[in-house]
């Protein structure tokens, strides 16, 4: 779908509110994903108001959020039909106040079809300036989509 769509006028946009309406939390942040291809995912966010702090920066958590979605989506379109991923660990590192356009890139090695494996990636958060503003270490259990049945 991603590839049909992000050729379109305002395909990337249409797309992106789509997977927002399908993870809402994920969605409030207003994430947009700039490139999508298996194992890699990179997204930009927009500074406003309403994801700012009280220092006039970008909230913390939604920069996690950000993080979250980039790694998710990143290993997400690196499984099989047969797998599958859930959360299982998050660490995020501030390293300087995030303002302006982010972009969030992360990479997944190839995921061999296996039961019950941790994944962890990691997504790196900059700034218009291609300063790293936050990096994010996130786990994932791969597991079989078979598996959903038991």
């Amino acid at each position: 779908m991603w590839k049909e769509s992000s050729r379109l006028p305002f395909g990337r946009q249409i797309f992106s509110r789509a997977i927002g309406l399908w993870v809402p939390y994920s969605g409030s942040i207003g994430a947009v994903i700039e490139e999508l291809s298996p194992g890699r995912c990179r997204l930009s966010m927009t500074d406003r108001r309403s994801i700012r702090n009280h220092l006039k920066s970008i909230h913390a958590m939604a920069l996690a959020n950000f993080g979250e979605l980039t790694t998710g989506l990143a290993v997400v379109s690196a499984l099989s039909s047969e797998q599958r991923a859930i959360l299982t660990g998050y660490q995020i590192q501030y390293l300087k106040k995030s303002r302006g356009t982010l972009n969030a890139v992360c990479v997944v090695p190839p995921i061999p079809v296996e039961d019950q494996k941790p994944l962890e990636v990691q997504a790196d958060i900059k700034n218009g300036d291609n300063e790293v503003v936050a990096q994010v270490k996130a786990t994932w259990l791969i597991g079989s989509s078979a598996s959903r049945a038991r």
